[in-house]
């Protein structure tokens, strides 16, 4: 299964601190078992952090950039703009 950003997330609910062009998403549950935290300025990823409840395979999209981590039972895997890894938990 692959986590998907829920309609609620795309409008915007969960925003805060949305002035300057930063913005966080919260929390955010997206299928497959995963939880989603987001920041970004100017309308660019900074970090995303995906914590998994499942164990199970996870597909990230940003920009041209794609890839697929396993994210172990429990353990969460933060990425920076480019999806590169800076920590995993």
């Amino acid at each position: 299964m692959r986590p998907q950003v829920t309609e609620r997330a795309r409008q915007g609910k969960e925003l805060r601190e949305r002035e300057g062009g930063l913005g966080r998403l919260v929390a955010q549950r997206a299928r497959g078992g995963f939880t989603v935290n987001i920041q970004w300025a100017n309308g660019k990823l900074i970090f995303a952090t995906i914590y998994s409840s499942t164990g199970n395979d996870c597909r990230l999209r940003y920009g041209n950039a794609i890839r697929d981590i396993k994210i172990e039972d429990g353990k969460s895997i933060t990425v920076d703009g480019k999806l590169v890894t800076v920590k995993s938990n």
